[in-house]
């Protein structure tokens, strides 16, 4: 019995490995001329330390890694898909932001501001924000005379970032709206979507006191139809992002349809008038 309690005995002993830390503060997108704005809502990011997954993690974080000296980091961008505020996905679009960074035990190294960029064979299939003054998002002809639709300068700021004036496609519901709906599409159809199962990622900023429908209008051999696809019942009393992946509809469609994204705003009962603000919208996928 004494030879087996001095053996529990070292191993109670025995020092546990301590880990080195990265500390992640916040993430940025570079942009280049054509891939719209550098505005985002990256909410996490997975790490890899020298090719191994060290998981997910929200912003900011401190991530332990047990390794010492030169580490190979890989950091790759995270959002909130489809509205979730739970499930953290990899926004694929955007490449991973490599680096070697030196490691010790026990003490924490800080990467602020991890930059990311768009991958070389990301295409960028729709890319509006209404800076130009014009606007590829039309109303369809059967809304209410009664409500107005344009492009002007307002006051931006998205999570207490990028603040100051943007322009952005203002929508004013008026009370006379007796149809009390909105509806509006982009002009051009969008073509060539992969149907494979890869990532669509429709982005947009909304700010919006009614609820919106999203459709997918798609065109094929069979005619035209118009699906619904995701709904926002949240009343959006400051800028949010919304990152929208559409390829649970486009998968496995015919490779030759044509679509259109649909925005419906309901208004909702009462009198009052109603006011709808988008601004930033880009839909990539990695060809």
């Amino acid at each position: 019995m004494a030879v087996v309690a001095m053996f529990f005995s070292q191993c109670d002993t025995k020092d546990e490995a301590i880990p080195a830390y990265v500390h992640i503060d916040s993430a940025v997108i570079k942009t280049l001329v054509g891939q719209g704005t550098a505005m985002h809502a990256i909410a996490g990011v997975q790490i890899y330390a020298n090719n191994r997954s060290m998981g997910v993690f929200p912003l900011p974080c401190n991530v332990p890694i047990l390794a010492q000296g030169a580490t190979t980091i890989i950091v790759q961008a995270m959002v909130y898909e489809n509205g979730s505020n739970s499930v953290l996905k990899p926004f694929l679009s955007l490449g991973t932001c490599d680096t070697i960074i030196q490691l010790k035990t026990g003490q924490t190294t800080n990467l602020s501001a991890v930059p990311f960029a768009f991958r070389y064979n990301t295409k960028i299939a729709w890319n509006e924000d209404f800076e130009d003054n014009s606007s590829s998002l039309i109303p369809l002809i059967y809304n209410s005379k009664a409500d107005t639709q344009y492009v002007a300068n307002t006051i931006y700021s998205l999570n207490n970032k990028w603040v100051g004036n943007s322009r952005a496609l203002h929508i004013n519901l008026a009370s006379a709206d007796t149809n009390k709906y909105f509806d509006l599409r982009n002009f051009n159809y969008l073509s060539n979507l992969p149907i494979d199962g890869r990532s669509i990622i429709l982005e947009f900023d909304l700010k919006n006191t009614e609820p919106l429908q999203l459709y997918i209008q798609r065109k094929n051999s069979s005619g035209e139809q118009i699906i619904p696809y995701y709904y926002i019942g949240a009343i959006n009393t400051n800028w949010t992002r919304y990152y929208i992946n559409l390829a649970y509809e486009i998968s496995g469609q015919e490779s030759s349809a044509t679509y259109k994204v649909l925005y419906s705003f309901y208004k909702k009962s009462g009198s009052s008038n109603g006011q709808i603000l988008i601004d930033n919208i880009r839909l990539t996928y990695l060809e």
